[in-house]
């Protein structure tokens, strides 16, 4: 039976070609489309969980607020994973992290620019599951001075030869390579290449409970949860910031907490990727919300598919009506109708399956590089098998249910007297899910329209400070005292009208947020960004200043004055800066002593985003610092680029010892800023085209099919006078107040899901009704394109002809 109904299935499918054509090109692309979106969920939810501990491992964060300010970071102080072995039951194993920044490794004549290097304990390899290729990682990072580096490392450093017991010079430091472990794998929000002994650093042995400069994870035994170790984070408090708090600013803990707030908790490492978005992150993570966003799409794409078989199956329903009644006659059951119509399903949904695996096969390699990812499809996975099966499965249900439960249901006496008797009640159906189909359409055209509103409103904002003809040159501190020279060497060249050396930019750089009070009153102390820069770095980046002076060469006492922001000013109450001091802290790890350092204020800048559009602007303090720094930012004349790149590369050679010329552009590291949201963009975009291409194939099927079901209609309205244009427009007209009913619904779910998205956003455009009315309009074209072709063609066709059909 199951042979003759494949049989059937196979000939009905010959037999009804373009039905079939459009069915499989619709399927096809929908599942293709679900296929990508989900190999991406997929990715995005496996993060770190290849560790085979990792629902036991947890990260330690900290959450503080001091004087109306807020402080969250990934990171702990440097004795909180001693502390949490001895004293916190539960606690299994820990391993620290503590990163330097890059550094420039040189081994024999070859310089490298290394920026994925990080200090570790020895735990690395009994915490994380990395696998170890040779020598023993323990071990070697137990002793001092020595490196565990991955596979992909030793290939680039040492090429075949043998990595063990060879030197590196790390930033002029010796040490030496003890093992090599496997690459770590694409899904761990850390992907570093080399690793470091933090046995023989010093901060790492630090009883300073006051920073917080270490990741700290910890292996929790079986059985132990999260909540059991929180709950002993009050006591470690007490106990151990207490007296430095009372050390640094000369009250009991208590009296701190009266304007402050300070708390540890255990982040679980399956959350870090997708719910974790700190500023000191490791690297950038993903975002949860995105992940079920583009869920909702892949399903909502695949229904549209599915929604055209159904639509195209329930309206060809007259035409296979009679085989219904026929069979039915005959002695055929319920169940056997069903199972024929759905077995035409099945073979469909499989037919699409292999169309889909080959669009997935050509569209992969460009959505790796769409979505900055490296996913590859293992067909003869469990898992894949499982995903291909389940999606045949879901689609042929989908499609096919309604459609075999609707003709199946048919009775004979009424499908062989010609009649259909819920024809009205079908045609509701398919309006209802053509609705559907373009309100989703809507949907994601409007979300393709906002976003690249606000990168655009981005893109175009003033940030406060230049960000073209910027060319930043990495690495400066390793030339010292010889920055300057190269510094006021490049000013002679008229290409370059301004230069600053500095560690601190307002994109991506190094931090300092550092505790502060102003004038006498350390009661109010808050944590701010400080940043140390030289007499033309306001110049150069074009930061304007709203008060007071800048830094000045003709003054010698410039290094007890400081800038502050708008915000800072803000912040503090000051109505007149000039006239109020800033005092920063300094404190003495080994005595355990602080004291306290006045600075004048002397100007006030406007506020500019040193941080993304997603924050406020905070409150920053610069201090001056004559010159030193790991940057030289240099401000170009326009159309430059090539000669000063050239002039650059070979001053710096006479200058380094040895260290690569590394550069970057400042608009560029302001974009980077916003990759995610532009990856976003170009992904929705990408899938609302899709989107749009399946609702089209679903229109231009029920299109053919109402000009076939109209067409004794049309010959005698053009006989009784109607003009080809009436007859278009009459023909058009349903599926265009479709697409308005479409709009209509869409416009609150749109509006709510986007304004979610802008949210995120401390500084973003304003939703407006046009930005969907533009949406909606596009799929107004769409639909009314789609269609008017062939009600033209019916319009125009002789009335003879149209009066003789069937």
């Amino acid at each position: 039976m199951f042979r003759n109904f494949v049989l059937m299935a196979w000939r009905n499918l010959r037999r009804e070609k373009i039905s079939t054509v459009l069915n499989i090109t619709g399927l096809a692309l929908g599942m293709a489309t679900a296929l990508l979106i989900m190999l991406w969920v997929n990715d995005e939810l496996s993060y770190d969980k290849f560790n085979l501990n990792y629902d036991r491992i947890h990260r330690v964060v900290g959450r503080f607020e001091l004087n109306g300010e807020k402080y969250e970071h990934p990171n702990a102080p440097p004795a909180m994973a001693e502390v949490m072995l001895k004293e916190f039951p539960g606690v299994e194993l820990a391993c620290r992290f503590r990163d330097f920044g890059s550094v420039v490794m040189t081994i024999g004549d070859k310089t490298f620019s290394e920026p994925s290097i990080i200090y570790t304990d020895s735990t690395l390899t009994q915490l994380f599951t990395i696998a170890t290729i040779k020598g023993d990682p323990v071990k070697a990072l137990s002793e001092p001075n020595t490196l565990v580096i991955t596979q992909k490392a030793a290939t680039r450093y040492f090429g075949t030869g043998e990595p063990i017991g060879r030197e590196i010079s790390v930033d002029g430091k010796s040490m030496v390579v003890g093992a090599v472990i496997a690459d770590i794998p694409e899904n761990s929000h850390f992907k570093h290449q080399v690793f470091a002994s933090l046995e023989g650093t010093e901060e790492s042995k630090s009883k300073n409970f006051l920073s917080d400069n270490f990741y700290t994870y910890i292996l929790l035994s079986p059985g132990t949860t999260p909540d059991e170790i929180n709950n002993r984070f009050p006591a470690f408090i007490v106990k151990y910031l207490g007296p430095d708090i009372e050390k640094l600013l000369g009250k009991t803990l208590d009296e701190f907490m009266k304007n402050a707030s300070a708390t540890y908790e255990l982040q679980s490492l399956a959350d870090i990727h997708l719910y974790s978005n700190f500023k000191q992150e490791m690297g950038q993570n993903g975002n949860a919300s995105q992940v079920w966003f583009f869920s909702f799409i892949a399903i909502f794409i695949l229904v549209i598919a599915c929604i055209n078989f159904m639509n195209m199956a329930t309206a060809s329903a007259e035409r296979r009506a009679k085989e219904v009644g026929i069979r039915k006659a005959t002695g055929a059951i319920r169940w056997q109708i069903m199972a024929q119509y759905l077995t035409e399903s099945a073979l469909i949904a499989i037919i699409a399956h292999v169309v889909a695996m080959i669009l997935v096969e050509l569209w992969l390699p460009w959505f790796n590089v769409l979505a900055d990812k490296n996913i590859e499809l293992h067909y003869l996975s469990a898992q894949t098998l499982a995903a291909i099966a389940g999606l045949i499965l879901l689609t042929t249900l989908l499609a096919g249910i309604y459609p075999a439960f609707y003709l199946s249901g048919l009775k004979p006496i009424d499908v062989l007297k010609g009649g259909m008797g819920t024809a009205r009640g079908k045609g509701r159906l398919r309006n209802v899910l053509v609705v559907f189909q373009f309100a989703t359409t809507i949907v994601l055209l409007s979300g393709t329209i906002i976003i690249y509103l606000q990168l655009n409103f981005i893109n175009k904002k003033d940030v406060g400070y230049s960000r073209e003809n910027l060319l930043m040159v990495y690495n400066t501190g390793y030339l010292e005292d010889k920055v300057a020279l190269l510094k006021e060497e490049l000013l002679q060249h008229h290409e370059i009208t301004g230069a600053t050396v500095s560690s601190f930019l307002p994109v991506p750089s190094t931090r300092n947020n550092s505790a502060v009070f102003p004038d006498d009153n350390r009661d109010a102390t808050i944590s701010l960004q400080q940043w140390r820069i030289d007499y033309d770095y306001l110049s150069t980046m074009n930061i304007k200043l709203i008060m007071g002076r800048n830094f000045s060469r003709e003054y010698g006492t410039d290094t007890a004055t400081v800038i502050i922001n708008e915000a800072a000013a803000k912040h503090f109450g000051w109505t007149d800066p000039l006239n109020h001091y800033i005092s920063n802290y300094h404190w003495n790890a080994e005595t355990k002593e602080t004291w306290a350092v006045k600075f004048r204020v002397i100007g006030v800048v406007k506020d500019f985003h040193f941080e993304s559009l997603h924050e406020q602007v905070r409150p920053l303090v610069f201090f001056l610092n004559k010159g030193k720094g790991w940057i030289l930012t240099c401000k170009l004349q326009p159309g430059t680029t090539d000669k000063v790149l050239k002039l650059l590369e070979e001053k710096w050679k006479s200058y380094s010892t040895g260290e690569p010329f590394e550069y970057a552009f400042v608009d560029q590291q302001f974009n980077a800023v916003y990759k995610r949201e532009k990856r976003m963009g170009k992904i929705v975009t990408a899938f609302s085209l899709l989107a749009i291409a399946i609702a089209s194939i679903g229109i231009y099927g029920l299109a053919t099919y109402a000009m076939r079901r109209r067409t004794k209609e049309i010959g005698i309205r053009k006989v009784n006078g109607a003009t080809e244009w009436q007859i278009v427009f009459m023909l058009t007209r349903h599926f265009s107040c479709l697409v308005a009913i479409a709009f209509v619904l869409s416009v609150p779910p749109a509006w709510y899901i986007l304004d979610q998205w802008l949210n995120q956003f401390a500084f973003r455009v304003g939703l407006n009704i046009w930005m969907f009315l533009i949406a909606g309009l596009v799929a107004f074209f769409i639909a009314f394109a789609t269609t008017l072709g062939h009600s033209y063609f019916a319009a125009t066709r002789n009335p003879v002809d149209a009066l003789k059909y069937e």
